[in-house]
């Protein structure tokens, strides 16, 4: 059995400075007391394999191809031992106790399934430290409603979620390929489950953006039909932006 608290599951197809990058930012901001480390290799062939090689307290999963984000998720659920899940994408960088302040805030509502962190995006702000800096010293606290410049309720770059989520409503949707739409496809299955979701004011982290999701070949096309099969699932949906 597994003593910490998270296990952090982190996809990744080659990209290995960002990888490196985020994996060291979260061993330099977070207590080694409290999370496992999975990263699942999606294909890559680049020196992600060698660098994963190198870190000695990682769990590492080697897919032979890009099996998608969805299925890397899964994978790395499944093999997670922890009551609580980080799910988070390699062009992440996080911050000081961010994974402690997270843990806090989903302890403050018990119906409250995930709790996602505030978040710049892009090109790294150059006050980025300074803003982290001043929402640390915010009290533990929840909002429920997305920020200006979350497109919908979900990170699906940066999340943190109590394992009996995956139990109620089950894994992402694999049939998701490569691009997009998986993670909001789980996000209205958690809240058609009357679960909630939401926001640590205290936790600021960026998101680099769109830094794998251009290497895959073909990524409009997948993207295109995830979006219908979407549509689909959700009729309600469509007309607005998910």
């Amino acid at each position: 059995m597994c003593a910490k608290a998270t296990s952090i599951i982190i996809p990744v197809h080659n990209q290995v400075a960002l990888t490196r990058e985020c994996v060291e930012r979260i061993y330099a901001c977070t207590s080694p007391d409290l999370f496992e480390l999975i990263v699942v290799d999606n294909g890559s062939t680049d020196e992600t394999p060698a660098y994963l090689a190198s870190l000695s307290d990682v769990k590492a999963i080697h897919n032979e191809r890009n099996e998608g984000v969805a299925r890397a998720w899964n994978q790395g659920i499944r093999a997670a031992t922890a009551p609580t899940l980080a799910i988070i994408n390699n062009d992440i960088l996080v911050t000081e106790r961010w994974l402690d302040k997270l843990l806090d805030g989903l302890a403050l509502d018990p119906e409250v399934g995930i709790v996602c962190p505030l978040f710049t995006s892009g090109k790294l702000p150059d006050d980025f430290a300074a803003k982290a800096a001043e929402l640390d010293t915010i009290e533990p606290r929840l909002i429920y409603e997305k920020p200006p410049n979350a497109h919908h309720l979900l990170l699906g770059f940066c999340f943190l979620a109590r394992r009996s989520v995956f139990d109620a409503v089950g894994l992402f949707d694999e049939q998701y390929e490569m691009c997009l739409f998986e993670d909001v496809d789980f996000q209205n299955r958690v809240l058609q489950g009357g679960m909630k979701i939401a926001y640590v004011p205290s936790v600021l982290i960026h998101h680099y953006e769109s830094q794998t999701i251009f290497t895959v070949e073909g990524w409009d096309k997948h993207m295109w039909k995830n979006q219908e099969r979407y549509l689909k699932k959700w009729p309600q949906a469509r007309g607005r932006q998910p």
